[in-house]
């Protein structure tokens, strides 16, 4: 994200799209965010990334990829990271 911020103030970019997986979209999401501070226009789109959001919680890889997820975003979020 901190890369970014130059390349885009040198290309006069206004807005950009954040392509992820499904579960990172939020964290994503926030974390630019409140990086640029609404300076851009930020879409987000998710792309296939195998977790079976229906059932997640049915199998412990899925309930492991996402409860750590849910973690850094807790981490974000109480560390003013966010």
């Amino acid at each position: 994200v901190v890369e970014l911020k130059p390349l885009f103030e040198l290309h006069n970019v206004q807005s950009f799209l954040i392509v992820t997986s499904k579960f990172h979209t939020r964290r994503s999401f926030y974390v630019f965010n409140a990086y640029f501070e609404s300076s851009y226009d930020i879409g987000i789109v998710s792309a296939d990334d195998g977790v079976d959001y229906d059932r997640w919680w049915s199998d412990s890889e899925m309930i492991q990829k996402i409860g750590f997820e849910w973690q850094k975003f807790i981490w974000y979020f109480f560390s003013n990271k966010l």
